[in-house]
């Protein structure tokens, strides 16, 4: 067995909170990509902008020369870039090397908004003041038009669809597809364009009516994780540059300020002052929950609007009779993909006791085959790339998936949403797999509170019945896949 790769088969058994004795959690530690990186030293996201923590590891020539990475010149990188664009192209801060996560090598150095220098601040506010601008011209375009630049981004986005999905630094399916999301979202804020319709409603005045209109917010800022580069690196905004200058709009419409992570602070200054603005309207974050609770409460502070995705801790149900083909691959693909680094990774398995050892040895058996499928993510074999940074290393440095037996799905649903394992674990969202989905529906509701349980749990058998009671809950989404078929996201084929 390579070193740079193990299964830990061991079972930490340990009692829930419920009374029943049967009702025991088995802890399956696993550990896979995040292993075989502690040993390369800091690791960096292919197009991240993170300043150099370890100075002596400089190398004299940057990936971009190199042949197999020429996808980078012809996105527009160069040996230096800027880091901050509010019409133009500029920064105040220091240069940094951006490094591969893959081989440790640098990419090309990045000049960025620092912590260190005192322009950080003063870049961040011109690039509001020039935003703000622009908005002010943006508003009053015809949102069809709107509509059509938008379809333009999306075409640029959608020309460069494999240089950006290599850029990503997870393996290339997945980088496509992240990539892919966002020229989906494209198309769908153009068509959504021509069809923001409102509603005319009757006055009590005579010689009135009243029309429901839309209005554009104001101005936005957002703030992103390395998961979604495609919504915030300096190629894409390139791009989006580009098709701007040609339909002769304001380029600090779409402005970019790169900052750094502070080490000794949650917030560094340009989030801090980003986050704190009160010209700002709408502040979205994506990240940590414990960033995103300061960032939540800062904003409200201001009464500011805030949009926060945060992390999750999500759980698989697994009924007695369903089909284990197509539990295996979907489970393992939840855990593994894009190397566990997002919030819908599967974190806990709930299993029918009947067929509790067959899952374990069938998720064994699935593991054993990345031990030659993790590394360089442009290598069509890998399944699992690299992790992030050093950070990520040191802190997931053994993956778990908490399996626990279940007798009832009753149980499994409130073990899924709220189980003790040494800490409060909270689940944000539940797949159940079944058998068959026939008669078999169980449409449940949460009860948010400091423990994320569920409220009620109910069959039915009259759709008239349903549809009244589903008026005074909560919207909530399902998918229901009544084939026999799992397609993986992104086109990931496991053997």
């Amino acid at each position: 067995m390579s070193k740079t790769f193990r299964v830990i088969n061991e079972f930490t058994l340990s009692h829930t909170d419920s009374e029943d004795e049967t009702m025991v959690s088995s802890t399956l530690l696993i550990s896979y990509a995040v292993t075989i990186r502690t040993h390369l030293g800091p690791l960096m996201l292919l197009s991240g902008a993170k300043r150099m923590v370890f100075q002596n590891k400089r190398m004299s020539s940057f990936l971009i020369n190199d042949s197999k990475y020429a996808f980078l010149k012809e996105l527009g990188l160069g040996e230096n870039n800027c880091g901050v664009f509010n019409g133009v192209w500029s920064a105040c801060g220091p240069i940094t090397q951006s490094l591969s996560p893959s081989n440790n090598k640098p990419i090309a150095n990045v000049s960025y908004v620092s912590i260190i220098q005192n322009g950080t601040v003063d870049d961040c506010r011109i690039a509001i003041i020039e935003a703000r601008k622009a908005y002010e011209y943006w508003a009053d375009v015809p949102s069809p038009r709107r509509g059509e630049i938008v379809r333009q981004i999306g075409d640029s986005l959608r020309s460069q669809l494999t240089n950006l999905g290599k850029l990503m630094g997870k393996i290339v399916a997945e980088g496509v597809g992240e990539v892919q999301e966002y020229v989906d979202i494209c198309d769908y804020a153009t068509g959504l364009s021509r069809s923001l319709n409102g509603q005319i409603m009757p006055s009590e005045r005579p010689g009135h009516a009243l029309i429901e209109q839309w209005n554009p917010l104001g101005y936005n800022i957002y703030i992103f994780l390395f998961l979604f580069v495609g919504f915030k690196n300096l190629y894409t905004y390139r791009l989006v540059q580009s098709v701007l200058d040609k339909n002769n709009v304001p380029g600090a419409l779409c402005s970019l300020v790169c900052g750094e992570v502070s080490m000794t602070r949650v917030l560094a200054d340009v989030g801090h002052y980003l986050v704190n603005d009160k010209s700002v309207n709408l502040v979205s974050f994506t990240g940590s929950t414990e960033v995103g609770r300061i960032v939540g409460q800062q904003v409200q502070g201001r009464f500011g609007k805030s949009l926060l995705e945060l992390g999750g801790n999500n759980a698989i149900i697994v009924n007695d009779d369903a089909d284990l083909d197509m539990v295996v691959p979907a489970t393992v693909f939840a855990a593994v993909g894009t190397a566990g680094q997002r919030c819908t990774s599967t974190r806990r398995l709930i299993v029918h006791e009947s067929i509790y050892e067959q899952v374990i040895e069938r998720i064994k058996r699935a593991y054993a085959q990345f031990e030659t499928r993790i590394g360089d993510p442009l290598d069509s074999n890998t399944i699992i790339g690299p992790l992030h940074d050093e950070k990520g290393v040191m802190k997931y440095k053994i993956s778990k998936i908490f399996m626990v037996k279940k007798r009832m799905f009753h149980t499994a649903v409130i073990i899924g949403n709220t189980i003790y394992y040494n800490s409060l674990f909270r689940a944000f969202s539940i797949l159940w797999i079944i058998g068959s989905p026939g008669p078999k529906f169980f449409p449940f509701h949460f009860k948010y509170s400091k423990c994320l349980q569920v409220d009620w749990v109910m069959h039915y058998s009259n759709i008239n019945r349903l549809t009244c009671i589903q008026n005074y809950l909560f919207r909530s989404t399902c998918t229901i896949n009544y084939s026999k078929e799992l397609p993986l996201a992104q086109g990931i084929k496991f053997e």
